[in-house]
């Protein structure tokens, strides 16, 4: 099994993403890094161009495999989101393709904070998060997702591509996942998720950004020091949390790209009080 993330900046992303998993998988796995930070001056990357070799550096000393993404291109590419689903449908699903194994794959601010048996989704194709437009149209993302490749058929209708307009990285795997579900476009959200359905299974529903406060917190991963950095967080909004929770095992930092445009030196001292939690 694989876990695989795609890292732009942050190298103590890797490191808390690498130890959270150490201490909380129950699963033998190659943990691999596509890095994606760039070689040109960047709001990604603050204008240091170090950051793909501070990148480097980091899975050098975790050993971790560490996969170095072209991305020269992306210079005439200003849309965070056409990045992210370049890199992840040009790059990564082609690595999978070549690679077929079962893949566990997330963003780089994600953060594992309970127990997790991947063996539970022994003879799934794919799980992952559902995802709706205007138009009814559902699909997943890379943001979080299971998919053994071995089982996983149909390759030529799998994209992790953006639909331009009407879904964001991951869009095009709804066309995949309307060839595989029958009647999908008559589902509700709510109908379909944690159900699996023709081996594809949805995770239940998350914590979403600015919709949930201490409250919600799930008992198995209450921690008191991390409710308080994370009522610290300035980019909370009415007393909700800005940060997200999956399957009540995930921590979703979010916006760890700077896509958001707060800076390197805010998302920097946030992570670093993070990790002063995570890596107790």
């Amino acid at each position: 099994m694989k876990i695989i993330t795609s890292v732009v900046n942050n190298p103590l992303f890797i490191k808390l993403q690498h130890y959270t998993f150490q201490k909380y998988c129950k699963n033998d796995y190659e943990f691999i890094v596509f890095n994606d930070a760039k070689p040109f001056p960047d709001s990604s990357n603050g204008g240091d161009l170090t950051m793909k070799k501070q990148i480097e550096n980091m899975c050098n000393e975790l050993k971790i495999k560490c996969i170095n993404v072209d991305n020269k291109h992306h210079t005439k590419i200003s849309n965070f989101t056409d990045r992210h689903a370049d890199v992840f449908n040009n790059v990564i699903l082609k690595y999978q393709k070549d690679n077929p194994d079962k893949y566990f794959i997330l963003d780089s601010d994600m953060f594992l904070i309970d127990y997790i048996d991947f063996n539970l989704y022994d003879g799934l194709k794919l799980c992952g998060i559902i995802h709706t437009t205007k138009k009814h149209f559902h699909y997943t993302s890379p943001q979080i997702a299971y998919m053994d490749t071995v089982l996983l058929d149909n390759w030529e209708k799998f994209s992790w591509a953006a639909i331009p307009g009407l879904a964001d990285t991951g869009g095009r795997s709804g066309y995949w996942l309307f060839s595989k579900i029958p009647n999908l476009e008559k589902y509700k959200v709510g109908e379909l998720l944690g159900k699996t359905i023709n081996k594809i299974h949805f995770f239940k529903p998350h914590l979403a950004s600015l919709c949930w406060d201490e409250t919600d917190i799930p008992i198995n991963i209450k921690n008191d020091r991390l409710v308080t950095l994370l009522k610290k967080d300035s980019r909370n909004k009415n007393d909700k949390f800005f940060c997200e929770i999956y399957n009540d095992k995930f921590l979703h930092y979010r916006a760890g790209s700077n896509w958001m445009g707060e800076g390197l030196e805010f998302h920097n001292n946030f992570t670093k009080e993070l990790a002063k939690i995570l890596l107790n």
